[in-house]
């Protein structure tokens, strides 16, 4: 930007006002009233009600200004013919007139003593002024007519300013340069002619037009000056001062239609407006051209269009053009109001063909990003990106929701800037090495105590190039944080801190995964020995946040080393985020192996996705980390585990083995499950080898657990003094009729569900704590409990898509308890629409080919919206639609028979609800529940 100061909403005084750039706005609360809708008709209907008190006759209307009398400063006023000459020999005129109108093919021209001069017109009759013809001036000009002024499509007004008003001036204000002007009239200013001022001849001449109602569907030219367009009852025009125009009081029914072309290259375009009323309406409609770019000489231009924070709602079409198609940067576009709504033609560009292109600032309260029914779509901010150097969306008192995918190719910055928080539930991809995205949250208050966050939904993922593009920022004073971004597993000696294996380089770093990385490779580096776990030898006190990416086929084959896993150790304050960890294959004879780290130290790990892993340890084994210490400092906050669960095969050969952690300890747990298969000495659980002084909210355990010697439970193995609340385990599943051992602080104990001899584990009511809006997602009788996170985890597209695959599994392969054993018809997960896909069974195992949703036995199956599969076809098959048995597909109201199975893929264009398992997979738009 090329000010040093910025505007900014006064939510005190409810007016715009100009600080330094450093600055932040604040707004009042959105008011949840319906809004009101304005079309271009509205202009129309408004054109027709001021011309219609204009009978333009030579009887009725004069051809030039009536009754002048000057009542302050020096002037003389003559006529000749068709010509009216206004001379004026102070530098301030104010005249008086009953009439002001310029008859088409007639002339008032101002002879002025410098370009500074300004000459104040006030009309005190009835009449409406019509100008059709020409206006000329080597200063400044101002019309004020209560009754509205409309400029005809013959109009030619060449002035050095031009100011109209319906709103009255006070002549004492005027002649001391205090241009403050109010009204309570509905009158409107239109303009369909062409308006230019020249300033001194060099440029720097401004026009303001100002009234309850404004509309351009001429053109206003003002190059290196300024087109300042004010909707209110109470305005003040500052020509010198930082905000040029300030609306102060609302107007019933504002608004401000901007259908033409506004041209200020190297100069500025403001639009304000104010509405009275609690109701929200439209005060700016602009479906037309506006233009501030650049010169060569480098002065860059500005465009504004601003409404009330409070209700006010702005339509932005047509173009917005601040570019530098020559030299020198772009420049600077803001649409800011309670609600700015970007329309399906509308192009905003600051894009410089020779520079630095330049800022497009969108400031709303709150904001949704969404395909449909949202303020502005997906494809809509790409195209601002690629036009802008940063485009930059700051909710004012409200959250920020991302719901529609969001991509560019060019260098541009994306900032997201919340009052509150920010959601990504879609995919946001910068394809340029240089393309950043920064997300500020909690811009309402201070960092210090602040709990705004940015989260990653469902279907929400960001995809970044590596390098420093990723930044992030808590409250109005916190830290800009600097993170880098990873896209690469690195080579097996990396020292980089530039990709995976390199981040061992910094410990304490910030990083995010900006693709998923695909680490097979590891499997032999070093000798056979894999992956050398970050922070072997020491503590990783940084941050990783996946961004919804997964690390996949890591392979750490490391007898001799205790503390292994992704991460070696996680030490106070290091955070773990939205990550997932596929196919991991994770081996050592020593003490302390986890998937995600050997060892936590207090450590947050929150959306962390333990899938399809091979897990085999001596002591302290778990699916997530292997160990939580008992505490050896006091004072220290317990570690974190939510939103989180494994998958896999878990295996200890001695004490201390759980499917997410073997001790765990001071740690507080919430909204995880595992269904990984565990086996251990002694201390061995479904979820937890041992656990003490910790806390477990809404915990399940699903897989086999075994145990060779005692401590053995569902859920935990050992317990000493542990808080729980709603916690299960599955008693069919697991194998146990004991959910734990030991002592329970409270009277809340883990309960026993069954998936077989009833079906309490597939039903919601049984969770009875479980947030199934937000958190947890289940289909009843079928499944149990997921976690809507996990679609994060397995969604490689972003937002919806399309899915296909086979045997080998796919982007829409469930999660497994028993890795993709299709015999057990265990329903794995939950993709909802109007089908339930089983896997091909192996021929023999399952002669029926079916499944009875009532109890999960080998069957017919019945139920309308089964995918039932049998006998063998080898290679890839497709199946079309048929109602004809041996075809294809058969279908009976909402039965659909698949009559063959396959040794390869299949496919088929319907859309699954339930994927048991992916030895079938359908293709099809999934929509996640």
């Amino acid at each position: 930007m090329n000010h040093i100061y910025r505007v900014i909403w006064n939510r005190q005084k409810q007016v715009w006002q100009a600080v330094s750039e450093l600055g932040k706005g604040q707004a009042k609360t959105t008011s949840e009233t319906r809004i009101r809708r304005r079309t271009h008709t509205a202009a129309q209907t408004l054109a027709a009600s001021v011309l219609s008190s204009v009978v333009i006759t030579p009887a009725f209307a004069a051809d030039l200004p009536t009754g002048g009398q000057v009542v302050a400063g020096s002037g003389q006023i003559s006529q000749s013919g068709t010509t009216m000459t206004v001379t004026q020999n102070s530098d301030n005129l104010v005249t008086n007139w009953n009439s002001f109108n310029v008859g088409a093919g007639h002339t008032v021209n101002f002879v002025q003593p410098s370009a500074s001069a300004t000459a104040l017109n006030r009309v005190i009759g009835s009449d409406v002024s019509v100008i059709q013809g020409a206006i000329n001036a080597n200063g400044r000009v101002f019309l004020v007519n209560p009754n509205g002024v409309l400029f005809t499509s013959t109009a030619r007004i060449n002035v050095g300013g031009m100011v109209a008003s319906t709103l009255n001036i006070a002549t004492e204000d005027f002649m001391s340069g205090n241009y403050r002007f109010e009204g309570a009239g509905s009158n409107a200013i239109i303009n369909q002619g062409n308006i230019t001022a020249v300033g001194d001849g060099q440029g720097g001449g401004s026009i303001a037009l100002i009234a309850a109602k404004v509309t351009n569907t001429g053109t206003l030219v003002a190059d290196r000056g300024q087109v300042l367009i004010g909707a209110g009852n109470k305005v003040e025009l500052d020509l010198g001062g930082p905000v040029k125009l300030q609306v102060e009081q609302a107007a019933l029914d504002a608004l401000i239609d901007q259908g033409g072309a506004i041209k200020a290259d190297g100069g500025l375009v403001y639009l304000t407006a104010k509405a009275a009323g609690e109701l929200a309406s439209t005060v700016i409609n602009h479906s037309g051209i506006t233009q501030a770019r650049t010169l060569q000489t480098g002065e860059k231009g500005q465009i504004y269009l601003l409404g009330d924070m409070g209700n006010d709602r702005i339509n932005v079409g047509g173009t917005l053009d601040a570019s530098a198609p020559l030299a020198g940067d772009g420049g600077f576009i803001e649409t800011s109001a309670a609600n700015v709504v970007s329309l399906a033609d509308g192009v905003v560009t600051t894009k410089a063909a020779n520079g630095r292109s330049g800022d497009y600032l969108i400031d709303p309260t709150d904001y949704v990003i969404a395909a449909s029914g949202g303020n502005i779509t997906g494809a809509q901010v790409s195209q601002q990106l690629a036009n802008n150097g940063t485009v930059t969306i700051q909710t004012l008192d409200g959250n920020l929701l991302v719901n529609d995918n969001i991509s560019w190719s060019t260098d541009s910055n994306l900032i997201l800037d919340a009052w509150r928080n920010i959601d990504l539930s879609a995919t946001i991809t910068a394809g340029h090495s240089e393309g950043k995205l920064t997300l500020k949250y909690g811009q309402n208050g201070l960092a210090g105590g602040n709990t705004a966050a940015y989260t990653l939904k469902p279907g929400g993922k960001v995809n970044l190039q590596a390098g420093e593009n990723f930044y992030t920022q808590l409250g109005e004073n916190g830290t800009l944080d600097r993170w880098q971004v990873i896209t690469s597993l690195g080579a097996e000696d990396s020292v980089t801190a530039t990709d995976l294996q390199g981040m061992n380089s910094c410990l304490s770093c910030r990083y995010v995964l900006g693709a998923d990385i695909d680490a097979a490779a590891t499997q032999s580096w070093n000798g056979g020995q894999g992956f050398e776990p970050i922070g072997l030898g020491g503590e990783f006190t940084g941050q990783l946040d996946g961004l919804g990416h997964k690390i996949s086929s890591l392979s750490i084959d490391r007898s001799a080393q205790t503390y292994v896993g992704l991460f070696s150790k996680l030490g106070l304050p290091a955070v773990v985020q939205n990550l997932t960890l596929s196919s991991f294959s994770i081996k050592s004879d020593s003490n302390y192996v986890g998937g995600l780290a050997g060892y936590s130290d207090f450590g947050s790990i929150s959306n962390v996705h333990v899938t399809d892993i091979d897990l085999q340890g001596l002591g302290y084994v778990g699916g997530l980390i292997g160990d939580t210490p008992i505490r050896s400092v006091s004072g220290r906050p317990n570690g974190r585990i939510s939103n989180s669960h494994v998958s896999g095969s878990i295996t200890g050969t001695g004490s201390n083995i759980g499917g997410l952690v073997g001790r765990l300890s001071f740690t507080n747990v919430s909204n995880a499950y595992t269904t990984a298969a565990v086996s251990g000495i002694d201390r061995v659980g479904g979820a937890f080898g041992f656990a003490g002084r910790s806390t477990l909210q809404n915990v399940y355990a699903s897989g086999s657990v075994s145990s060779s010697h005692f401590w053995v439970g569902g859920l935990v193995g050992y317990v000493d003094s542990l808080q729980l609340s709603s916690n299960y385990w599955d008693v069919n599943g697991t194998g146990k009729t004991v959910g734990y051992q030991g002592s329970i602080v409270g009277s809340s104990t883990p309960i026993a569900v069954y998936s077989t001899t009833s079906t309490s584990a597939f039903a919601q009511s049984t969770y009875t704590s479980f947030d199934f809006d937000d958190t947890w997602q289940i289909v009843e009788g079928v499944s149990r409990p997921t976690l809507r996170s996990e679609v994060v985890a397995r969604n490689d597209t972003g937002g919806g898509g399309t899915g296909t695959g086979g045997s080998g599994g796919s982007q829409s392969s469930p999660p497994s308890s028993n890795n993709n054993n299709p015999s057990d018809n265990v329903p794995r997960r939950n993709a909802v629409s109007s089908a339930v896909a089983l896997g091909a069974m192996t021929q023999g195992t399952n002669p029926a080919g079916g499944l009875n949703p009532g109890d999960q036995s080998p069957g017919a199956g019945s139920a309308p919206g089964l995918f039932i599969a049998s006998g063998v076809v080898p290679g890839a098959s497709n199946l079309p639609g048929s109602t004809t048995p041996g075809e294809g597909l058969m279908q009976s109201g909402g039965l659909l028979f698949v009559p063959l199975g396959a040794t390869g893929d299949v496919t088929t264009g319907l859309t699954p609800v339930y994927v048991l398992n992916s030895g079938i997979n359908f293709s099809g738009t999934e929509q996640p529940n």
